[in-house]
C-alpha cells in the first residue's frame, strides 16, 4: 500500500488501497477525473483532510449522480457496496458534512 499522507485525498485503483493513488490535498478545490487514470476505476479512498474537508466521489465529471462521502478521517477498502461504485468520475472536497 501507497501511504496517504496527513491533509491528503488519495484514490486506489485496486480494493484495499492497493495501486498507485491519485491524490489531491485535501484543501484543493473539486476536480473532475475524467481525464485522469482514476476516471471509473475508483475502487477504495482514504480522506486524510483535517478539520471539516469531506470527499465526494461522482459518478459523472459534472459532480451529478450517484456519490459517496467520505468523512475527514475516514476509509473504504472496497467502493463496489457503495453509491459511487468503482466508477468515480469527479472528486469534490469541501466542508459539507456528509449525510
Amino acid at each position: 500500500m501507497v501511504e496517504c499522507g496527513s491533509g491528503q485525498v488519495c484514490i486506489y485503483p485496486q480494493t484495499n488501497y492497493g495501486g498507485v493513488p491519485y491524490v489531491r490535498r485535501a484543501s484543493d478545490d473539486s476536480t473532475s477525473l475524467a481525464n485522469t487514470v482514476i476516471n471509473d476505476h475508483t475502487f477504495s479512498v482514504i480522506n486524510n483532510g483535517t478539520g471539516d474537508r469531506t470527499a465526494r466521489i461522482y459518478r459523472a465529471s459534472n459532480y451529478t449522480g450517484s456519490h459517496t462521502c467520505i468523512q475527514p478521517g475516514g476509509r473504504i477498502g472496497d467502493l463496489e457496496g457503495y453509491p459511487v461504485g468503482r466508477w468515480g468520475s469527479s472528486l469534490r472536497l469541501n466542508n459539507d458534512r456528509c449525510g
